[in-house]
């Protein structure tokens, strides 16, 4: 079988030479595909309008299959009101600890559930950074209505008529 390869000895050569011949050898490799897919690309687009029409025409605006709802909250630490789960993915750590010291995952149900917490079928952008996880998300604030403890505000979006900017929030801190 014929090669177009130059007779390399890879036998000789230094780890960070074989490197070097590996990185190039992929990068060709990338130039090629981008080169195919780019020729593919314009034979669509030449047969399309061939026919009188454009690749938006016909592949254009595909519904996206991104679905979010609201889903309830269905546990909540009694000691932490902010400490909450929808009963969907693994449990939280605050609940596994509770868990842990004797509690029972019943001890924590909501009587009334309230639907705060909108989950989306989106997968995450960067695996392992979940929502109320480590790194990636906002600092902490919850400020409860003086008047109706059941009514909350997270700090962001639009301010409820019940916030002063002298109440604090539950972690202490002013607005």
């Amino acid at each position: 079988m014929y090669s177009k390869l130059p007779h390399i000895d890879y036998t000789n050569l230094s780890p960070k030479d074989l490197k070097e011949v590996q990185d190039r050898a992929h990068a060709a490799e990338r130039s090629f595909q981008a080169q195919r897919k780019a020729e593919a690309r314009q034979e669509l687009i030449d047969h399309a309008a061939s026919k009188g029409f454009t690749l938006a025409e016909l592949y254009g605006g595909k519904p996206s299959s991104h679905k979010s709802h609201t889903v309830a909250i269905k546990y909540q630490d009694p000691d932490n009101s902010s400490d909450t789960w929808t009963g969907r993915g693994r449990k939280p750590n605050w609940l596994v600890a509770k868990i842990n010291k004797g509690g029972t995952l019943e001890n924590f149900e909501l009587r009334v559930r309230q639907p705060v917490a909108t989950i989306s079928k989106k997968p995450a952008k960067r695996p392992g950074k979940r929502p109320g996880g480590k790194g990636g998300t906002r600092p902490k604030k919850l400020f409860v209505c003086p008047t109706d403890p059941t009514k909350t505000w997270g700090g962001y979006g639009h301010k409820p008529d019940w916030h002063t900017p002298e109440l604090p929030n539950v972690y202490g801190q002013a607005a």
